[in-house]
């Protein structure tokens, strides 16, 4: 079971440590170019996290287990790049982060939206598809692009009720599991 909300501030780590377990060719696949552990890091660092927004699926224990990063392009363009873990794919992770990043696309007041992938990236380009976006490919890259139409009090609504219920989910995950790391260790006992 997975939840989709927007990262929060403080959880910025989950989103390295999510990148930081995808294997050589998934980070290939979701930078387009090789990337390792310090590069990574330096990614999540240098995100813009006023402008930008990134949002995630959680699994029931709080971890990242995909993430999509709305990033701003120019006038009335943002870019989406995803990433979900290969343990979770196949099971709609991917599309219903896409469905939620277009959602805030649409009422952040973006008129398009951008995917970016290698040619191969098969999986990347049958999402884009199921999302109605037109593909033009070349030798090694693709791009997959779609019109928005604007925001309406709809709209506005659906986004906030997933956001209230992916917050709800993360309170519950913390009542099952945060609290313990938050009580003393038991005192030792000397044999």
């Amino acid at each position: 079971m997975h939840t989709i909300r927007s990262l929060l501030p403080w959880e910025w780590p989950k989103l390295r440590d999510h990148l930081l377990r995808l294997d050589a060719a998934d980070r290939r696949m979701r930078f387009g170019h090789a990337l390792g552990d310090r590069g990574i890091d330096t990614f999540v660092r240098h995100i813009n996290w006023l402008q930008d927004r990134v949002c995630v699926a959680v699994d029931d224990g709080g971890a990242v287990i995909g993430a999509v990063h709305l990033s701003r392009l120019d006038d009335g363009a943002a870019e989406l790049a995803f990433s979900v873990e290969a343990a979770h794919r196949g099971r709609g992770v991917g599309q219903a982060l896409a469905d939620r990043a277009i959602l805030a696309a649409r009422n952040g007041g973006y008129r398009r939206v951008h995917i970016f992938c290698l040619a191969e990236n098969i999986a990347m380009r049958r999402l884009a598809a199921r999302c109605g976006m037109r593909l033009a490919c070349e030798a090694t890259d693709c791009e997959g692009c779609q019109r928005l139409e604007p925001a309406t009090p709809m709209s506005w609504l659906s986004e906030v009720i997933g956001e209230v219920a992916g917050l709800a989910a993360a309170t519950a995950a913390f009542g099952r599991h945060g609290w313990r790391l938050l009580r003393p260790a038991p005192p030792s006992v000397a044999a």
